[in-house]
């Protein structure tokens, strides 16, 4: 931090550790072989697992299309 801010943290991820995110990321969208339900269960909590559920699933999508395409990406926090 400085001032009133902070530097945002930059990193590049390279096409090869993009392979290893997008299983990752299909791993947590998994719960033993059963994907996240679209729409939460109705039990307590379910409307919040649907809303990270849509996230996750996003992720996936992206990291795919990233895989599919060769490509890496660069992110940044802050």
């Amino acid at each position: 931090m400085f001032g009133m801010g902070w530097e945002p943290w930059v990193r590049v991820l390279r096409p090869e550790e993009m392979k290893a995110i997008s299983l990752d990321l299909k791993s947590l969208c998994l719960e033993e072989g059963v994907p996240i339900p679209e729409h939460g269960d109705g039990v307590s909590g379910g409307e919040r697992m649907s809303y990270v559920a849509s996230y996750l699933r996003a992720a996936c999508r992206f990291a795919d299309v990233l895989v599919g395409s060769g490509r890496g990406m660069v992110y940044m926090i802050g």
